[in-house]
């Protein structure tokens, strides 16, 4: 797991992606927007002109958008400064994660701690009669940049009290408006028993200052625990989630029950107190460097081979084959279960990924598979 200041081949890697990427710096979809602003959906940029006498807007298309296309003061790429794993570098890529996630339907965030090093500086405020002071010798206000509409899975190791609030943060300058209703005391908290902070999810959205937009965490000086903030909300304990309830496949009629996977095994992340902040799961990495198979795999043929690799095993028939459905991921995640992968392994999330392929990995090695035909023998091979 990286952590700040890591200098390894895995930190260049990730610098040399955000780089080369052009990021799109507005938001993803149509929302609720309550001022003007661009936006993107589909394979079009929009621009929402908000009437703030009538309150309401009307978008109007301005171009055309295309994954990594460069639009002037609309996208950006990353800025190599140095090659360490610093606080840029880190909400830089959290940026990055949400747009593959509300762009490109891939959701890596459980893989990914919001955490940032960075405190507040020539700051004071006050919050229901709490101060948070940046001069203060007793704790340490983080201020770690977050999302409207989330929820905030947080792990931290502390007997006493720890405090969070909101508020729009920058250049050592803040906007107390929002910070009594986001207000939450903490009288003790537990890392092997995260909470969850959802008073993020009642603030009024201006998506214009959403970069400026932190979670303050106070917590004393004297505390060496890990701080995982995830986004999103895996505070259960549990090993295995599909629509709260057990994976189903109906071996006896050869069909199975839809639902929305959500995540398999618990995050890397919330797994142990470090003591010190670790900031990505190792299996991120994997993901980055396309070494994992899902609906975005670069690799011609390799949702093909898989789902003949799979047609055996579960006697399933694609209608489409080498375009990935999300069956396709729920019949990995059964793989899983029956070889006991999930009990080995953290942040499976139903992709095949090393793990999958390198841990008994027969049930996908498949030497013969079945065809109109009848059985004949196969011998491709996954392309990794």
């Amino acid at each position: 797991m990286i952590k700040f200041n890591d200098n390894s081949i895995y930190v260049g890697q990730i610098k040399q992606l955000l780089h080369s990427f052009n990021l799109p710096q507005c938001p993803i979809g149509e929302k609720d927007f309550t001022h003007d602003t661009h936006y993107i959906k589909g394979n079009s940029l929009f621009f929402y002109k908000y009437d703030i006498n009538t309150k309401t807007g009307k978008s109007t298309r301005v171009s055309s958008y295309k994954e990594n296309d460069y639009i002037e003061n609309i996208t950006k790429t990353l800025e190599i400064k140095n090659n360490i794993y610093d606080a840029y570098t880190h909400e830089y890529l959290g940026n990055y994660l949400r747009y593959l996630r509300d762009y490109k339907g891939l959701n890596l965030m459980s893989l990914y701690n919001c955490f940032s090093n960075t405190s507040i500086v020539s700051t004071r405020f006050e919050v229901k009669g709490s101060v948070f002071d940046s001069n203060s010798s007793e704790y340490t206000t983080f201020a770690i940049p977050i999302k409207y509409d989330q929820k905030y899975t947080i792990a931290i190791d502390w007997h006493g009290v720890i405090e969070l609030c909101c508020g729009y943060y920058s250049n050592d300058n803040l906007n107390e408006d929002i910070l009594p209703n986001t207000y939450l005391k903490m009288n003790d908290a537990r890392f092997s028993h995260p909470f969850v902070y959802d008073k993020a999810l009642s603030v009024v959205k201006n998506y214009n200052k959403e970069k400026e937009f932190k979670l303050f965490i106070k917590i004393p000086t004297i505390c060496k625990s890990s701080i995982v903030v995830l986004e999103g909300d895996y505070s259960r304990d549990v090993e295995l989630l599909f629509n709260n309830e057990s994976i189903v496949i109906n071996r006896e009629d050869d069909t199975y029950l839809d639902a929305t996977l959500e995540y398999l095994s618990r995050p890397q992340l919330l797994s142990m107190n470090y003591q010190e902040p670790y900031l990505l799961a190792d299996r991120l990495i994997e993901y980055l460097s396309d070494n994992v198979i899902t609906h975005l795999d670069p690799v011609v043929n390799n949702i093909a081979r898989l789902q003949k690799k799979i047609l055996a095993e579960y006697k399933i028939s694609y209608d489409f084959a080498g375009i990935w459905e999300e069956r396709l991921r729920n019949f990995i995640y059964t793989y899983c279960i029956d070889k006991g992968i999930s009990n080995k392994f953290f942040d499976l999330l139903g992709y095949l990924d090393k793990d999958v392929e390198g841990n008994d990995y027969r049930g996908f090695d498949i030497e013969y598979i079945k065809t109109e035909d009848g059985i004949k023998e196969n011998n491709e091979w996954l392309t990794m």
